[in-house]
């Protein structure tokens, strides 16, 4: 695989051609595949290669494939807006099957790099995650729990934005809150202009609806 994407080997070229292709392959044989190429995928010369590899095979994988395969989120410091970055979400997005919960901990995390030129994206990620993973996420005995703070983080950081982030992340809001997600009622107490309503009411009139009994008291 390395001699695929690096070295512009033709037989190494050939030989994972032929693995893609070929519907008898080994899900063994893939996952190698996608841990070489999530690992190749930060080279300068290899992310049309690699993710061209890893595309392939999120469309077939199996759980521990997938897994191997979005290990490369993991191995990047942040996710820049180029189109390989784009191929690889869009295709994550149309299969859900490939969504495996522990390594999208960090796309989640990394998710706000792509506000706001690719809000709806962010957006789009957050919804298919949730939808696949809400009770993983709930769960503080899965590693994935953790993930809750970027979620809210993401939340916030659509919030801010104008348009389709500003909607999308009131959205986002709305959901975290209704899956009651450990931590983001704490979050927007500390957060200014919130126009996000809990159990049909806004906060700020909750606020003052606890002080009114005591502004009666007096």
């Amino acid at each position: 695989m390395y001699r695929h994407v690096v070295r512009e080997d033709g037989w190494a070229a050939s030989t994972v051609g032929q693995l893609l292709n070929e519907s008898d392959t080994s899900q063994e044989a893939l996952t190698g595949l996608a841990t070489a190429a999530a690992h190749a995928f930060s080279e300068p010369q290899a992310p049309s290669k690699a993710g061209f590899v890893l595309r392939s095979i999120l469309q077939r994988a199996t759980e521990k494939t997938a897994s191997a395969a979005l290990e490369v989120f993991s191995l990047l410091p942040r996710l820049d807006l180029d189109s390989e970055i784009l191929a690889l979400l869009n295709t994550l997005l149309m299969n859900h099957s490939a969504m495996v919960a522990d390594p999208l901990a960090r796309l989640i995390e990394l998710s706000p790099h792509l506000i706001p030129s690719q809000s709806a994206l962010a957006a789009d990620l957050a919804d298919a995650i949730l939808d696949k993973h809400s009770q993983t996420l709930l769960d503080m005995r899965t590693a994935f729990a953790a993930s809750a703070r970027e979620f809210i983080n993401l939340a916030f950081m659509l919030h801010r934005n104008e348009g389709i982030g500003w909607e999308r992340g009131l959205t986002l809001f709305e959901r975290l809150l209704a899956l009651r997600v450990d931590g983001l009622r704490q979050s927007l107490q500390i957060v200014d202009g919130r126009p996000i309503p809990i159990s049909g009411a806004p906060l700020r009139s909750r606020r003052r609806a606890r002080r009114n009994p005591r502004l009666r008291r007096q």
